[in-house]
């Protein structure tokens, strides 16, 4: 049997980013208005109840007799997997991240959740996203924006290689994967020729 991955483009949530999470909601309403940010969460929100819809149709299909042993997850900005990934994903649950609480749901049928990403890679790019929260005044700013527009994109490619590494080595024959990535990512672009891919969008 093949090894299947249905890859999903998401959108993050606020609440997915953790610590920076505050200050996501205050450089977005600042950009958007108040009014076009609680617009923007009312389609992140939306965008999340359409997805539960349609993967749920789409788990039905593949996994016939719901036989959840045979899915293993994958998440954006997941460093660890099993235990820890579990206690991760009912945090950030709880915080209120559509993402993770459709995890959790998946979880507690019986799917796996694995090491998705390089730890150091993560905490490289969160680094760089910090500076660029905490920036004050123009000069500093500026600096922010550079230092991480130099970087982003080489961390992003290394962080796609990485997940089509960590995907190759832990899904198995007749197993169905289940990557939820941001829609910069092109991890397709490195994964094994022999797993067959979905997107669901």
């Amino acid at each position: 049997m093949a090894r299947r991955l249905i890859y999903i483009r998401i959108i993050h949530a606020p609440s997915d980013f953790g610590s920076v999470a505050g200050t996501l909601e205050t450089v977005g309403g600042e950009m958007l208005s108040v009014a076009g940010w609680r617009r923007h969460q009312e389609n992140v929100a939306a965008f999340w109840d359409r997805l539960r819809t349609e993967l749920t149709k789409r788990l039905e299909k593949d996994l016939p007799g719901a036989d959840w042993g045979r899915l293993r997850i994958y998440q954006d900005g997941m460093p660890v997997g099993g235990e820890d990934a579990r206690r991760i994903v009912d945090e950030v649950a709880e915080a209120g991240s559509p993402n993770y609480r459709l995890v959790r749901e998946l979880v507690a049928r019986g799917a796996g959740i694995e090491l998705t990403e390089d730890a150091g890679l993560l905490g490289e790019e969160y680094e760089l996203v910090r500076k660029l929260a905490a920036a004050s005044g123009p000069v500093e700013k500026a600096q922010a924006v550079h230092a991480y527009r130099q970087r982003s994109d080489v961390l992003l490619r290394a962080r796609d290689m990485f997940i089509a590494k960590q995907i190759d080595k832990t899904l198995r024959e007749g197993e169905l994967g289940l990557l939820f990535i941001g829609a910069l990512h092109r991890v397709t672009d490195y994964l094994a020729p022999d797993i067959a891919v979905t997107a669901l969008s």
